[in-house]
């Protein structure tokens, strides 16, 4: 973990993250790519503290540097094309290589989809 996510896994490990799966998609014709990093979380409020300790504040002084929140998940938002998603034990992070172009519309989908796995496995319980 910390080799990935480059020595923040302090960040992740003082609030019980007991695993981390990550992976680059890239599409061949643009090069655009969508890095992704989901994080489980030892409970839910160990995803709720992770997540609101990173989320940029809402009253930032950059407009264009706040985060848009969006109905996915238990909370999410998206900034610069990138989405930020928290579903039960879950916190995942999309990364996309621009924020307004192929990479962040496969973000958003992906974020949907995200959702929709984690509601159906928990429907499933």
């Amino acid at each position: 973990m910390y080799e990935k996510i480059n020595g923040e896994d302090e960040a992740y490990l003082k609030h019980g993250c007991v695993a981390l799966a990550a992976m680059t998609l890239t599409d061949k014709a643009s090069g655009a790519t969508v890095d992704i990093y989901l994080y489980r979380m030892a409970t839910p409020a160990a995803a709720r503290a992770v997540f609101e300790e990173q989320a940029p504040p809402a009253d930032t002084s950059q407009l264009r540097d706040r985060p848009r929140y969006v109905d996915i998940g238990d909370k999410a938002y998206t900034s610069w094309g990138c989405y930020y998603v928290r579903a039960g034990e879950f916190y995942l992070k999309l990364i996309a290589s621009d924020q307004a172009g192929p990479s962040a519309t496969q973000a958003a989908r992906l974020a949907i989809r995200f959702e929709e796995n984690v509601r159906s496995t928990v429907a499933g319980k």
